[in-house]
């Protein structure tokens, strides 16, 4: 016969090829035939896990590890089947307490863990996040544990390399001249007021405010002496996206900022940057002028007043104080058509400063004499005041008949007609001009300040910063940034169409994106977006974020388009990493089928895994994950104990280790094993409880089928010693000597092995077979060596008997055939051996029996006088144990030619379709 290899563990993955393959047999393990229920639920639990992961075992640590851990491994010799210490020994200084913490019962998860390994050739330093988790056995000691790693040297690499790029930026950030600083809004209490936290500021920031040390500081912590900041303002910036521009006062420092700040992110972001320039001179110039401006026009106002009044007295009154005024003060009466209509005006009252500049004005048309006050749109003034009696003041730039400068009028109704004061102001507006022509250089000349400045940050800045003409779209302005992630030069970037050639450097999926962000921003929107490019150079893919705004002139219109581009191919690799992380996470979880749930204790907020829902009987999604959900799937017997358990652990600061049973809607009963722990707030409250259920439900029914065959082994056990001390005593009361005993014991208690292989591969369901049974025990005899050719069966196969049979019928047939190998027709050259069986469906007692025909021939017999063959004990099992013990019928004759034994036993109603038949057998000769 030959020997099969193993089929355990199943699977096709390469790990579980290697353990079949494996020898255990040499580990402390030993084969796999033997092992532990235990011991094979974590193994296929560890192979079936997406995650890389290995099997500690027992105290000589025994490895065993999936595909995934694989690449943790590196180069390192094969690791199968040996020690986890000697395959970690040059870090197990580190690892070693954590790995015995776990065989402690502790469960432990470290992240981003460095570790120098030896398995490139040569030291190497990696980091990992992993988690030891001990394995129980059945009895509740610790058999083992479970390493689940994933290796996170490449994102503690680019860690590195992003602080380094913020060193960097960190360089350019302090350089710069205005006041800058990232700001981001504080998570506040319904009714609490808005504030925001300092993130990052730089050392204009400190110049400018004479505030230090802000970061980590919220606005109104820093600036707590100082007028309400915008802070809905800054919130809709956060919410809309779109800038905020306002003058700031300080109340501290005198100082008046322009202040300026952007959303930093995309929608949903909660940070602001915020830019700033002292204004403060500037506003003081402007704010000496308007003063200025209110004084003269109060005079004014107060001298049309005293006018008013003077002539509202008496015109000869009126006309003293006219005469009186350097002013030019003049009476005008309306002249309308036959409608009512105003069509001129008629000069009544004309001061001495009027008459000695003009002469007498009285009874002249004032259309006819200055018909230029038409196009200045001064008669159109006279008449509005004269319609609703609303005064006006107006500056006038008169450059008509006998005059050329500027004057300031006031004009009031009087009676159906208007009063006019007009002075002379075109010094003043010299003097003006001159203060606005100083005004606009020194405003020139903090442009240019800025526009320099704005020059360094560019050539400095990471970032690409440029500029388009609004109507051509052309590029205007480039930093040099451009060249680094473009992998172009401005010139060649900014030659010909360039809008066209930059459209053609973005892939073809993204083209359209950036084309209608562009066309926004020409219509005055501001917009953010994300494309990729393919470098011209390398081929290499980058991917962009774009922050463009439009630029108006001073008539509203869009001019000019900037932007901001950022490199954020790292990010959205990072980004992509961590989804793949996730994914991983969640394929293991469900995998490793846990019920994971995210319990927020203040809230009463709960999440649940997809798993988690099916074991507490509710279809994905069918509830919303609560406590009150929790407690309706509890069994009712298991409802205080778990509820205890639950408020011991949050009380205690324990973890929470509870077993329980939930009832589905179908009325199943499924065992959950959940284990979580609560987490605390300064005060000591409970805030929030994560944890994981597995179901145990196969697990206890394994258990509880392990007992029932436990108990199984005890009663064949018991029977199998009786049926030994029997066969013993039976043996030695025929033996001739001890030696003729041990022979024919040491015969017997093979066979009765024999027959106990057979019923040790059955479970509680199955039975051995009669033509089985024959096989083995001539195969055991070697009928097949050279004597299988005088053999032959005759019988149905399949034929099932029951379990307290088997081993007295074995004997029996056992003592046939070694008298048959000794003596009869197995050992004599000319001797045939026919066994035929066949199956009674309704034989006495309306049971089947199995009609067994053991028949010799060719046999040379010995004669009446000689000694007897054999001790006769097979004769007495086959007369006397077997009817007595199996109810069975027997009749064993010595014939001329060799032995005739007929058996006839009842067997079980128990084969495929609830009877005992086999597939009807020919007559064939025995093989292996």
């Amino acid at each position: 016969m030959s020997r099969t290899s193993s089929d355990w563990p199943p699977g096709p993955s390469v790990m579980a090829a290697r353990m079949r393959a494996h020898d255990w047999s040499c580990t402390p393990l030993g084969p796999t035939e033997g092992w532990s229920v235990e011991l094979k639920a974590a193994t296929m639990l560890v192979l079936d896990t997406g995650f890389p992961a290995a099997l500690v075992w027992g105290e000589q640590l025994t490895t065993i590890y999936n595909d995934g851990f694989i690449a943790i491994l590196g180069n390192k010799p094969e690791a199968l089947g040996r020690s986890f210490a000697s395959i970690w020994e040059e870090v197990w200084e580190e690892i070693g307490p954590i790995a015995r913490r776990a065989y402690a019962g502790e469960a432990t998860f470290i992240e981003d863990f460095p570790l120098m390994l030896h398995r490139s050739g040569q030291l190497e330093q990696a980091w990992f996040t992993f988690s030891y988790s001990p394995v129980r056995a059945a009895d509740g000691s610790i058999a083992g544990m479970i390493d689940i790693v994933t290796e996170t040297t490449a994102s503690m690499l680019a860690r590195q390399a992003v602080s380094e790029s913020e060193e960097r930026y960190r360089t350019v950030f302090e350089a710069m001249g205005e006041g800058f600083c990232l700001v981001e809004l504080v998570e506040q209490a319904p009714g609490a007021p808005i504030d925001f936290l300092y993130l990052d500021a730089n050392r204009a920031f400190a110049e400018k405010t004479g505030v230090q040390d802000v970061v980590g500081k919220t606005i109104r912590q820093v600036f707590s002496g100082e007028p309400a900041a915008p802070f809905d303002a800054y919130v809709a910036v956060l919410r809309t996206g779109q800038p905020l521009r306002v003058v700031y006062s300080m109340a501290t420092q005198n100082r008046l900022l322009d202040v300026r700040a952007f959303r930093v992110g995309g929608p949903g972001s909660r940070r602001l940057a915020v830019l700033f320039e002292d204004i403060t001179e500037h506003r003081a110039a402007e704010e000496a002028l308007r003063r200025s401006e209110q004084r003269h026009r109060a005079m004014l106002e107060a001298k049309v007043r005293e006018r008013t009044a003077e002539l509202q007295a008496s015109r000869d009154l009126l006309q003293g104080t006219m005469d009186a005024s350097t002013d030019l003060i003049q009476v005008f009466e309306a002249v309308r058509d036959e409608e009512g209509e105003i069509v001129d005006f008629c000069w009544l009252l004309n001061n001495h400063s009027s008459e000695n500049r003009y002469g007498d004005l009285r009874g002249q048309r004032l259309l006819e004499r200055n018909p230029g006050v038409v196009e200045e749109g001064i008669f159109d003034t006279l008449k509005e005041v004269t319609t609703t009696g609303q005064p006006r003041q107006n500056e006038r730039h008169y450059v008509h008949e006998q005059y050329d400068g500027w004057f300031l009028q006031t004009v009031v109704k009087l009676n159906d007609g208007v009063a006019t004061t007009s002075r002379d102001i075109s010094a003043w507006k010299a003097a003006q001009e001159e203060v606005f022509r100083l005004r606009d250089e020194a405003a020139q000349a903090l442009l240019r300040e800025s526009e320099e400045r704005f020059s360094r940050f560019g050539e400095a800045s990471q970032d690409i910063l440029w500029m388009r003409d609004a109507e051509t779209l052309q590029w205007q302005y480039l930093t040099p940034a451009f060249e680094t992630i473009y992998g172009l030069t401005r010139e060649e970037a900014m030659a010909g169409d360039n809008f066209q050639s930059w459209l053609e450097l973005i892939v073809p999926e993204d083209r359209n994106v950036a084309a209608e962000n562009t066309d926004r921003v020409r219509g005055g929107e501001h917009a953010g977006f994300e494309y990729r490019i393919r470098r011209p150079a390398d081929g290499a893919i980058r991917w962009l974020r774009h922050t463009d705004f439009p630029i108006f002139d001073e008539a509203g219109k869009v001019t000019l388009i900037g932007g901001i581009g950022e490199d954020i191919t790292e990010a959205k690799l990072n980004q992509e990493r961590l989804e793949a992380s996730e994914e991983r996470l969640r394929s293991a979880t469900e995998v490793g089928r846990l019920g994971l749930w995210d319990w927020n204790v203040l809230t009463g907020e709960i999440h649940w895994s997809d798993e988690h829902f099916r074991m507490e009987g509710y279809a994905v999604g069918e509830v919303t994950p609560s406590y009150d959900a929790w407690l309706a799937r509890i069994h009712p017997d298991d409802l205080v104990a778990t509820e205890m358990a639950l408020l011991n652990a949050q009380e205690a600061r324990t973890e929470y280790d509870h077993e329980f049973r939930t009832v589905h809607p179908d009325g199943s009963i499924h065992w959950l094993h959940g284990r979580g722990r609560f987490f605390y707030d300064e005060a000591g409250e409970a805030v929030r409880m994560t944890g994981a259920n597995v179901d145990m439900t196969e697990r206890r029914e394994w258990g509880e089928r392990q007992q029932i065959l436990v108990a199984e082994l005890q009663h064949r056990t018991r029977n199998l010693m009786a049926v030994v001390r029997s066969m013993a005593d039976k043996t030695m009361r025929r033996a001739s000597d001890l030696s003729d005993f041990s022979e024919k014991f040491r015969d017997r208690l093979e066979a009765l092995a024999r027959v106990q292989g057979l019923l040790s591969r059955l479970d509680e369901h199955d039975r051995v077979a009669f033509d089985e049974m024959i096989h083995t025990e001539l195969t055991a005899l070697g009928a097949a060596e050279g004597a299988a050719e005088r053999v032959t069966l005759d019988g149905p196969e399949g034929v099932k008997l029951r379990s307290s049979t088997v081993q007295t019928l074995a004997l029996a047939m056992h003592e046939l055939a070694t008298n048959a190998a000794k003596y009869g027709a197995l050992r004599q050259p000319g001797g045939r051996l026919h066994i035929s069986w066949r199956l009674e469906s309704g034989g006495e007692g309306g049971q089947p029996w199995l009609h067994i025909d053991w028949r010799e021939r060719g046999v040379a017999m010995p004669g009446p006088d000689s000694p007897p063959q054999g001790t006769g004990q097979g004769r007495e099992l086959i007369e006397r144990a077997l009817p007595y013990q199996l109810k069975a019928k027997t009749a064993f004759k010595l014939l001329c030619d060799g032995v005739h034994c007929m058996i006839s036993i009842p067997v079980s109603v128990y084969a495929n379709g609830g009877t005992n038949s086999g597939a009807n057998g020919g007559d064939r000769q025995y093989a292996t």
